[in-house]
């Protein structure tokens, strides 16, 4: 028994770093919690989305938005005629859960200057987690930063 406990565990973490999502068109996105970086650091990368962000490492804060969704935002400056100004910019949100094959999924949805007004809706998916949890975009996100140019 306590075998399959260890097990359990062991396998459990091996999949809590990198959360993955997709888009009904198969657009992908990607939530990794910083473990080497301060506290609600988390990286975001999203791929198949027409944007200039995309394939693009984000570090990104995660705050709460209530007591069981959440934001994920990064801070930028708006540079105006008078002077300049600190932004926060809100690039995932949680919006709740959605029913996929009798489970109950995680949703979210990112909000990019091309898709603003609706955002694009995904969803949790099991196997592309299990897949991507070498992506390490710590790592990626600590070597190159990408720092958007917001107008």
């Amino acid at each position: 028994m306590r075998f399959m406990w260890i097990i359990l565990v062991i396998s459990f973490n091996a999949f809590s770093g990198t959360e993955a999502f997709l888009s009904p068109s198969q657009q992908k996105l990607f939530i990794e919690e910083g473990m080497k970086s301060e506290k609600d650091v988390f990286y975001v990368k999203f791929t198949g989305v027409k944007s200039a962000w995309n394939e693009k490492v984000f570090k990104v804060k995660k705050t709460a938005r209530s007591s069981e969704l959440a934001i994920f935002s990064f801070d930028y400056k708006l540079e105006l005629s008078s002077g300049i100004q600190e932004r926060t910019y809100q690039l995932v949100t949680e919006e709740g859960k959605a029913l996929v094959n009798g489970s109950m999924v995680k949703r979210v949805k990112l909000w990019n200057p091309e898709f603003g007004r609706d955002g694009i809706e995904f969803i949790f998916d099991t196997d592309l987690t299990k897949s991507s949890q070498d992506l390490k975009l710590e790592e990626a996100g600590k070597k190159k930063p990408f720092v958007p140019e917001i107008i």
